[in-house]
């Protein structure tokens, strides 16, 4: 789900997903994308700007309902120019249901690199009144996350969380 990198972070709070096929990058001409515009702090996670989209069938596996097929859409973008504060990409994710199309899940958040540093921090809120923060090392085309902290709004369900890393 999401990307190889984001696959067992949406492991931990959904349960076990299968998408054996290639996800497909989007191709987008708008600057949101170009990594000409990516800060000094950003490059190294310069490889996950993007659109990446995949509606080749994932399944979800839970042991409470019955299995279902999705596909889903994460974006890496460049916030303008006049964002003042830290330097950060922009994250976005949503997943929908194949056969009804209805959306199942969807997340915004931030990625950030520790100044003068290769640890990353992704910080998501999800529709489903989760909020995670995740730290972990980049490397070359890759992220390490560990699930630092968790906050659930009063009301969601009860969903069990583990303290596990994320690749």
């Amino acid at each position: 789900m999401f990307l190889p990198l984001l696959i067992s972070l949406c492991g931990v709070l959904w349960g076990v997903v299968d998408d054996r096929h290639q996800t497909q990058i989007v191709q987008e001409r708008n600057s949101e994308f170009d990594p000409h515009r990516l800060s000094p702090e950003l490059q190294p996670i310069s490889f996950l700007v993007g659109k990446w989209r995949s509606e080749h069938g994932g399944k979800a596996i839970f042991p409470t309902i019955p299995k279902f097929t999705f596909g889903e859409q994460i974006e890496f973008s460049i916030p303008d120019d006049t964002l003042q504060a830290a330097k950060a990409l922009n994250y976005t994710a949503f997943a929908w249901s194949i056969n009804e199309k209805d959306e199942l899940h969807s997340e915004y958040g931030y990625i950030s690199v520790k100044r003068n540093t290769h640890d990353v921090a992704l910080t998501t809120v999800m529709n489903n009144g989760f909020v995670t923060v995740e730290e972990g090392p980049v490397t070359t085309n890759r992220i390490r996350f560990r699930l630092k902290d968790i906050g659930r709004i009063s009301f969601s369900r009860d969903l069990p969380v583990h303290d596990e890393f994320l690749t």
